[in-house]
């Protein structure tokens, strides 16, 4: 793991990230106070600190339980929730940068598919007709693209011989599955004639923690509302190679207006190598020029940075590397 200053922000490269936020109380938007980084059995880890184990085995317990985000590659990210749900988002584990299959993903309980283009959807019915998950998808692609037209809104949707659990909706629709709520609004994106609308998700867990997942979207200012409604607590947003890295952290700063929980935010939609001037490392500049006082966690997949965990003061969000 590398740390280094850009500005006034904090940027943090890690391996495939494992985000464990805990919760000390109702209310405290994951802060952990000014406790320090621990380590194993409390040993204090300065950076570059290689003693840490597994951070999937280190993660704490508290009266809220725990909510652990897992960066896949893409757009494909893993939320493990307090009450133990897994769900996972654009869910395409066959995408260039991905180093895993579908016998590396055991289980899932809710899948979010936030458009119709290919690398949204990804591999989403696979992994349901594997793990009985629910898919949370717009009405066009399930009931139009996914089923027979003649099939009716009520029939099931069927892929190889398996009946599916979807879930329709629409930007303005919220869901509650297995204690989690999720509801859908807008994203500017095309869809062409894939089964839009385009959607972002404000997901709701068990103990009340936040995440925002923008899909794939320009900043709206729409996103201002969002904030002082949803409060999220974590926003994974969308910076895609044509994606001004200023415009995202306008993103970060319209949904942190009249929202004090946001303390978390990681980039999605990036390729492990970048284009030049649109990395998170250019995300971090652009934070910092708009004076955000957020976390921004750099997911950098690497076999060398294993083994390797750090607790932000600031945000109370652990992370490392999965393997």
């Amino acid at each position: 793991m590398s740390l280094f200053l850009v500005g006034n922000r904090r940027i943090t490269t890690f391996g495939l990230i494992l985000v464990s936020i805990l919760f000390l109380g109702i209310g405290c938007a994951g802060a952990m106070g000014p406790a320090g980084p621990a380590g194993p059995a409390g040993q204090s880890l300065t950076a570059g600190d290689t003693s840490a184990s597994d951070p999937s085995t280190q993660s704490g317990q508290s009266s809220q339980g725990e909510v652990k985000i897992e960066w896949l590659s893409w757009s494909f990210f893993r939320i493990t929730t307090p009450g133990g749900k897994v769900i996972l988002t654009n869910p395409w584990y066959t995408n260039p940068d991905s180093s895993i299959g579908l016998n590396d993903i055991p289980e899932a309980d809710i899948i979010l598919v936030p458009a119709g283009h290919p690398d949204e959807v990804g591999n989403a019915r696979e992994i349901a007709a594997k793990t009985g998950a629910t898919i949370v998808a717009s009405h066009g692609l399930v009931n139009l693209v996914w089923k027979d037209p003649d099939a009716g809104f009520g029939a099931p949707v069927i892929f190889d011989g398996v009946t599916i659990q979807s879930e329709s909706v629409q930007p303005g629709t919220t869901v509650t599955i297995d204690g989690v709520t999720i509801r859908a609004v807008t994203a500017l994106h095309g869809n062409w004639n894939t089964g839009g609308p385009a959607m972002g998700f404000f997901i709701t867990l068990e103990n009340g923690y936040t995440i925002y997942h923008s899909g794939s979207t320009d900043f709206t200012l729409d996103m201002k509302l969002w904030g002082e409604l949803f409060k999220p607590n974590a926003a994974i947003l969308y910076l895609a190679s044509g994606q001004n890295p200023r415009d995202v952290a306008i993103m970060a700063q319209m949904l942190s207006e009249n929202n004090p929980n946001l303390k978390t935010i990681m980039p999605q939609h990036h390729r492990l190598n970048p284009p030049e001037r649109r990395s998170p490392a250019d995300l971090g500049k652009a934070m910092a020029e708009l004076s955000l006082d957020m976390e921004l966690l750099d997911p950098r997949p690497s076999a060398q940075q294993r083994q390797r965990r750090r607790l932000s003061k600031k945000s109370g969000v652990t992370y490392g590397v999965v393997s």
